[in-house]
């Protein structure tokens, strides 16, 4: 019979010497501990199985620096090789309070107090030691839902359209007041809820966690009329720059919005949502430099809501004509400007795809803030109310040549609030 004992003394002299080799190198490392524990279901008293828990550093959220865990089929989960220090633990599991919208990639310290109160309440505190395991128990809150149906005004089912939430207070500023937003699409992509609509046009949003929300559906409004051969502006036009929210209420606008409100655990509310297809128009023209009378090689167009100066739409033109297409009837204020440079492209040949990029680097222009007041022009841009009932078309701005770009010294970085860089 073979003796193996000499093959595992070798063996085992082999590893015990990497692993010594392994604790020099990682040696001025910070010491580990080990973090288990159990995680139970507030409503039922039940293991939370196949829970996913998460441990994020405090005061640091950042993708890749936070732990994930799954618990077990009696809701227990374990993490090892953890850092000495400080971290927030929580649990996600369908139905119930996630807290990982809010928290991941933004960082504790940036939210602001009364989320982090209400925050406190669905999250633990652990203090991770080398000295010793930490031991801790978690209990997950069965949160609100929201469902309902999104449809066009023929009655067609709006099929594939994300629907999302978003906090009412967020659209507040610190005096209460409404605040004009910029990118009230934008923020319902990085929403903490959403939902996709199925075959029938129904969402259904769970975990929502109580509180007042605007619930919007994303309209892709990129139109197969364009006329624009330039691959940036139909990638603009395709993103939320371009598109609409129509929100609960079946309104365009957040101001007008229903807010939809979540109180206690397991509270459902349903909310429809009606895109009005037949009230939408589209918007045509030109831009044209004053000092040449030429279409501009490129520029901006935003419409602007007159009576309370939020964004309803944005359109980046190439050779001088702009499309806006689905425009609600309204009033607004159309706000116009050229670029400070010429509008880049896609090379639509190249290997690379769309992300190949002819004439430039990206696209420099003076773009309209949330806090852009009624009379205030802008240097470079200018304006011209417009009240739409039906398609229009034939519209000509005529705008100041933009302004100089500022020279800059070779260590000094742009002003983000003068000039805003799009990439394609």
């Amino acid at each position: 019979m073979l003796n193996l004992q000499p093959f595992m003394i070798s063996a085992l002299l082999t590893l015990s010497l990497a692993a010594i080799g392994q604790g020099a190198a990682k040696k001025g490392e910070l010491p580990t501990g080990s973090v288990t524990g159990l995680v139970t279901c507030a409503d039922t008293n039940a293991p939370a199985r196949l829970a996913q828990v998460i441990l994020v550093p405090v005061g640091d959220g950042s993708p890749g620096h936070q732990k994930m865990a799954t618990t077990d089929l009696d809701g227990r989960f374990a993490f090892s090789h953890v850092a000495e220090g400080r971290y927030y633990l929580f649990a996600q599991q369908s139905g119930y309070v996630d807290l990982s919208g809010k928290l991941l990639g933004r960082g504790f310290a940036s939210i602001a107090q009364a989320d982090r109160e209400e925050m406190d309440k669905h999250l633990a505190l652990v203090t991770v030691s080398a000295k010793g395991p930490s031991e801790i128990s978690f209990r997950m809150e069965r949160a609100g839902e929201i469902d309902g149906t999104v449809l066009y005004d023929d009655g067609s089912p709006a099929v594939s359209i994300q629907v999302g939430l978003i906090a009412k207070k967020g659209l507040t500023d610190p005096a209460g007041k409404d605040a004009a937003s910029t990118s009230a699409m934008g923020r319902f992509l990085g929403s903490e809820s959403s939902s996709q609509t199925d075959d029938q046009g129904r969402f259904r949003i769970l975990g929502v966690p109580a509180g007042e929300y605007l619930v919007g559906a994303q309209v892709p409004a990129n139109s197969a009329r364009s006329v624009s051969s330039n691959g940036f502006v139909r990638m603009v036009d395709s993103s939320w720059l371009g598109g609409l929210t129509v929100y609960a209420g079946d309104t365009m606008r957040a101001s007008k919005a229903k807010a939809v409100k979540i109180g206690a655990a397991s509270e459902r509310e349903s909310v429809d949502i009606t895109i009005p297809l037949g009230k939408l128009h589209t918007v045509r023209g030109h831009v044209i430099l004053k000092s040449t009378g030429q279409e501009s090689a490129a520029a901006y167009v935003q419409l602007l809501y007159s009576d309370t100066r939020d964004v309803a739409r944005t359109a980046i033109v190439a050779g001088g004509e702009f499309n806006l297409f689905y425009v609600p009837e309204d009033a607004f204020v159309l706000v116009a400007g050229a670029s400070l440079e010429a509008l880049p492209d896609f090379d639509v040949d190249s290997e690379d795809g769309i992300g190949a990029v002819a004439g430039g680097t990206g696209f420099l222009f003076q773009p309209i803030s949330s806090d852009h007041k009624a009379g205030d022009k802008g240097e470079g841009t200018m304006e011209m109310p417009l009240l739409v009932t039906g398609d229009m078309d034939g519209i000509t701005v005529t705008v100041p040549d933009p302004p100089a770009k500022p020279a800059l010294k070779p260590s000094e970085p742009v002003n983000s609030d003068v000039i805003q860089k799009i990439e394609p």
